[in-house]
């Protein structure tokens, strides 16, 4: 499992302290359908416009290095 299904057991204990806390599908992953421009930050600047987020600080799961 590599998307927002991750985060569910956060989202409580977030919301619970006060923050608004989103999970979000990047493209290719979850219900979110790949696209040519998969870039993970347009994505999820793309959602914050959406939600109407102006600042938020994020954190997510690494896809894997080398």
């Amino acid at each position: 499992m590599a998307d927002r299904r991750i985060w569910h057991d956060h989202l409580e204990p977030l919301a619970a302290a006060g923050y608004r806390a989103i999970a979000v599908d990047l493209p290719g992953f979850g219900d979110a359908p790949a696209r040519e421009d998969p870039a993970a930050w347009t994505a999820l600047l793309e959602t914050m416009d959406a939600l109407g987020v102006e600042e938020a600080d994020a954190a997510g799961q690494l896809l894997g290095s080398r």
